[in-house]
């Protein structure tokens, strides 16, 4: 629609043109003819006359399919010779004049039912009562210019047209030549299983080979991100098909057992159950941090008040508490998912309580300045962490204490900072037995990088 729009609008534009050509032409040859006429004006008996001669008629014979219309008349309108009912000037509107020597007006009106083209000559003649106006009139119908407007717009707009279309051809031909490595890349994907994610390794042009390098670094990332979920589905089932079988035998067991028998079974049984539904917590957890890190749910918060609030939330209530929380010297800015990095906070407080006995030995939650550095530690005198478990302790189900939890709370956490562009690790520190430090460059305006 919008190539037959320009075709058009180019088509007007020509045609416009070819006219203005064409009237050009035409009012010369009426121009001409009128003076052709002015030349044999004569004066007999003391009244104007004139012989039209053939020669003014026969130069508008150009135009066969046009009549031509003629008259001659003097002051008030006698007529000397031609036509006695031509339109005059009042009639018509003024066309190209300038074109025109100052002596003559052209003006186009109608005339016995057609368009007509009129050039109008005054010229003063003197005759024995005196200097008479003589007003020569020469008319042609405008079938012989339109055409000649037509013919004009078409040969303007043929070769507008025939190079339009080469143009077009040139395009189609380049677009198709640019798209034949993307068809193979789409046909290259198509044909690949569900779970086949290995890059493609066609031969592209350099002007989409940014494009093939998205598509692999993508398909890389999600083979690693499905790699990582069946890995994580069958340690789950493993990690539940555990506790299940043995709560399932713990009530086989306590059927034919003493009532204290069945106590400690339902004892056992109790710690199976936590230690299930734990898990599954974890899990759910594990999935919202994936959807989130997926729908990137960003936004710009204060880092020490997201503490604050953790702190807050998660440490028990009460001076039994036996928590100490130091702040940062002023507020901190920071971009990222506020949601998680809270859960992420929770997790390393709850993991102090239940391991390191804080309860006992109390939680040191210090906020600490290093240049653009921001640090958060969380420090306890528990038990401590064998050297054996440091190395797998941020591993998925890896667990320091076999007996509690369900060794996802650190691997979630750490996988949390990370995607908010900071680092969590075990440290040692003076005067504690366990130490986690949480770490987040900032840029000069407080906003970590």
């Amino acid at each position: 629609m919008l190539i037959i729009a320009c075709c058009f609008g180019l088509y007007l534009l020509a045609l416009s043109y070819g006219r203005s050509v064409a009237d050009s032409s035409f009012d010369r040859l009426l121009a001409g003819s009128a003076l052709s006429i002015s030349e044999v004006l004569t004066v007999s008996n003391g009244e104007v006359d004139v012989d039209v001669p053939y020669a003014a008629i026969d130069m508008l014979s150009t135009a066969p399919n046009d009549r031509v219309f003629y008259s001659v008349t003097v002051d008030g309108g006698e007529l000397v010779a031609g036509y006695d009912n031509l339109p005059n000037t009042d009639a018509g509107r003024g066309i190209n004049v300038s074109r025109l020597p100052s002596a003559l007006i052209a003006f186009s009106a109608e005339f016995r039912g057609e368009a007509t083209s009129f050039v109008v000559l005054r010229r003063p003649i003197a005759t024995p009562n005196g200097s008479q106006l003589v007003q020569i009139q020469v008319g042609q119908t405008q079938r012989a210019r339109e055409q000649l407007a037509r013919d004009q717009a078409m040969a303007a707009l043929l070769p507008v047209i025939a190079i339009g279309l080469l143009a077009l051809a040139v395009a189609l031909i380049t677009i198709n030549r640019i798209l034949q490595p993307i068809h193979r890349i789409s046909v290259d994907i198509a044909g690949r299983a569900a779970t086949e994610l290995r890059p493609t390794k066609l031969n592209v042009p350099s002007e989409i080979r940014e494009l093939v390098v998205s598509i692999n670094e993508f398909m890389r990332r999600l083979n690693l991100s499905m790699s990582s979920l069946r890995a994580f589905v069958g340690d789950a089932a493993h990690q539940v098909r555990t506790p299940l079988a043995a709560i399932r035998a713990q009530a086989q067991a306590s059927h034919d057992g003493s009532a204290q028998e069945m106590r400690d079974s339902l004892a056992i049984i109790e710690r199976k159950a936590v230690s299930v539904s734990d898990l599954f917590d974890r899990m759910l957890i594990l999935a919202t941090m994936h959807h989130r890190a997926a729908g990137r749910f960003t936004e710009v918060f204060d880092l020490e008040n997201l503490i604050e609030e953790a702190v807050s939330k998660y440490v028990p209530a009460g001076e039994e508490s036996n928590c100490r929380f130091n702040r940062f010297s002023q507020s901190v800015p920071m971009e990222g998912d506020p949601v998680m990095l809270e859960q992420a906070f929770k997790n390393l407080i709850e993991n102090a309580y239940q391991h390191g006995n804080a309860l006992k030995t109390g939680l040191a939650i210090e906020c600490q300045e290093n240049g653009q550095e921001r640090v958060i530690l969380f420090s306890d005198q528990g038990p401590g962490i064998e050297p054996a478990v440091r190395k797998r302790l941020f591993e998925r189900f890896k667990k320091g204490d076999l007996s509690l939890g369900a060794g996802l709370g650190l691997a979630i956490s750490r996988q949390i900072i990370s995607d908010n562009g900071g680092e969590l690790e075990l440290i040692d520190r003076e005067g504690f037995r366990t130490t986690f430090a949480v770490r987040f460059e900032t840029s000069s305006n407080g906003i970590n990088l």
